[in-house]
């Protein structure tokens, strides 16, 4: 008899994208059950070794199930799921509020609006609903789910670790930052508040008297978004500020090799891998209480009051960066942290959770 196909969908993949990391650890896994593959609706070039167009999924058979991961709606998504013969699992990531893109990026907007009505159009068909922390689960239960499990599938904090250094980049990296920079990895979106860090490093510079730089890493999406941020940074004579954009897994690791320190001013986080990520390289972090930030980090990194301005946090940057022993004890929390995660082995849960209903 020939084994079910556990195929997994996501909107979006790219390779350094949080959720297209996850699935790509889940994948190895379900293989151990069958055919198992990656589709994507939107599929970036650097990832397409290890995801499949979503036009290529094959007829199913009976009995095969679909692990559909939810961030963003998009029309033809959300069909082809309702015509499709195969079981449900749903792995929810959230999906951020639209008011934070009305007025800037409508049609964004409209396919945030369009993930939110799509959770209830699916629910009848979902046999088993995941999500990877509990704000999303919570969430999630606001939309009519029940039953729904906490369970972070694919979550892997440490596997960066493992790619190799780009020693081209250490090199650009060192000279460009003598003193060290401050990290911060995230798709340049307006709810990501880089802005406020911005303003906090103008005073960490300019007040504080620090030389420490400022790199931001991920994704351009909106470039409206992106030159303001190039134009305050600028306005703000930030010096030693660097916006690199999308990056392989291999410069990526590299970048939080050398952080100094990891800050994230997000204003709405549903789970959050790169703080965890940092924790991984021995790097201290400094978040927002957003979302799911605070259940993430775990007490392994200093969370501020969600309202925190750019004054405190430029204190609690500058402290972070010359306090010794803050630092070392940071980093021992993150270790810690990232070695519990890892330990309780969310993977294994969720194919316990895949077995259950097959």
């Amino acid at each position: 008899m020939t084994a079910r196909s556990i195929h997994q969908i996501v909107v979006g993949a790219g390779i350094g994208d949080a959720i297209t990391s996850m699935a790509i650890s889940l994948r190895n896994s379900l293989r151990e059950l069958g055919p198992s593959e990656i589709y994507a609706h939107h599929l970036a070039p650097d990832a397409r070794h290890e995801v499949l167009p979503l036009a290529d999924l094959g007829r199913a058979r009976r009995g095969d199930v679909i692990v559909y991961h939810a961030s963003i709606g998009e029309p033809p998504v959300t069909r082809l799921l309702l015509t499709r013969p195969e079981r449900i699992v749903l792995c929810y990531h959230n999906i951020t509020p639209s008011q934070y893109f009305l007025d800037h990026e409508p049609h964004f907007a409209a396919n945030l609006q369009w993930g939110r009505h799509e959770l209830g159009l699916l629910r009848d068909r979902v046999v088993l609903a995941l999500a990877d922390s509990k704000f999303n689960a919570e969430d999630l239960a606001t939309a009519g789910y029940s039953d729904v499990h906490v369970v972070p599938a694919g979550l892997k904090p440490s596997r960066l670790t493992r790619a190799p250094v780009d020693k081209h980049l250490v090199s650009r990296l060192e000279q460009a930052f003598p003193n060290g920079y401050v990290l911060s990895v995230s798709q340049a979106l307006p709810h990501k508040r880089f802005e406020t860090l911005i303003e906090a490093m103008h005073l960490v510079q300019w007040v504080h008297d620090r030389r420490l730089g400022l790199v931001i890493v991920g994704t351009q999406r909106m470039r409206a978004y992106q030159d303001a941020l190039e134009r305050y940074s600028r306005h703000l004579r930030l010096e030693q500020m660097l916006f690199h954009g999308a990056a392989t897994e291999s410069e990526l690791a590299t970048f939080f090799r050398l952080a100094r320190m990891y800050v994230t001013t997000s204003a709405h986080e549903g789970l959050a891998l790169p703080p965890l990520e940092a924790m991984s390289f021995g790097v201290p972090v400094i978040a927002r209480d957003a979302g799911a930030l605070s259940d993430t980090i775990g007490g392994a990194g200093i969370v501020l009051a969600a309202d925190t301005g750019p004054i405190l946090l430029s204190e609690v940057i500058a402290e972070v960066d010359e306090n010794a022993e803050l630092r070392s004890s940071l980093i021992a929390l993150g270790a810690d942290r990232v070695r519990a995660i890892e330990a309780d082995d969310p993977s294994a849960r969720f194919m316990q959770l895949i077995t259950g209903i097959l």
